[in-house]
């Protein structure tokens, strides 16, 4: 099982050769950022090409509440037909040729599905002969819209996002009872969405992009805004200055 935790550990491990301290030159959190920046690019890579991407990526947001949306943004619904709008922002999805990666969409239960629309696409959707059905959903300004002949008071959404603590934190931080999205800190030592091979493609990359380079770089020892490669010239004495 892949974590956070682990992965950053292996890359200090092998970055400072199994040997790390306190002042090391970077942080976990700098590395946690770095790993999470080239996850969410090779998935984009892959999902561009239409490779198939590892199924421990695609991740649930396993209870996303709605509440009725504002009159004057659904101000053209027919009468019958609700439109609901999540109460928290949707983490953002891995972008494939310009399009979310949200798979589905549906009840608790699975028992009913929304097919994707668009903003601008839903209101003619009625006019369609084979697929008028009022079931669906639809992205706008980062939130979901969902509009159905029933009223619901959350669904699930599966998808390829591009941040994993952003979903942890739709999961673990919100409940029934209060379901806007509060403040807990991460789990690093949750599972993390990534493969093992794609897992040491990252720390790859981290190692040779990010890691090499800062390391290499030469320590600041005397607190002077400049490293030991470089040699510090003061200005002479008052007395050099006489014997000169």
């Amino acid at each position: 099982m892949v974590t956070l935790n682990t992965q950053v550990y292996d890359i200090k491990n092998i970055a400072y050769g199994g040997i790390t301290s306190d002042d090391a030159k970077v942080s976990d959190r700098q590395i946690a950022y770095w790993i999470k920046q080239q996850r969410s690019m090779i998935l984009t890579q892959m999902m561009s090409r239409k490779l198939r991407v590892p199924s421990v990526c695609t991740e649930y947001l396993n209870c996303v509440f709605l509440k009725p949306a504002d009159v004057s943004e659904c101000c053209e619904v027919d009468s019958g037909v609700y439109v609901l709008k999540s109460i928290n922002p949707i983490p953002r999805t891995i972008q494939r040729n310009g399009r979310d990666s949200i798979l589905a969409v549906e009840s608790l239960d699975g028992a009913k599905t929304f097919s994707e629309t668009t903003d601008t696409r839903r209101k003619w959707n009625k006019y369609n002969k084979y697929t008028s059905s009022n079931q669906r959903w639809y992205l706008k300004n980062g939130y979901l819209y969902i509009s159905c002949d029933i009223l619901v008071d959350a669904v699930k959404v599966t998808g390829v996002f591009e941040d994993a603590e952003d979903v942890w934190h739709m999961n673990h931080c919100t409940t029934a009872e209060d379901p806007f999205l509060s403040e807990c800190e991460y789990d690093w030592d949750f599972p993390y969405p990534i493969s093992l091979s794609m897992a040491e493609q990252v720390a790859a990359i981290v190692l040779q992009k990010r890691m090499n380079v800062i390391i290499s770089l030469p320590n600041d020892e005397t607190n002077n805004a400049k490293g030991d490669g470089e040699v510090s010239v003061s200005a002479p004495t008052q007395q050099q200055q006489q014997a000169k």
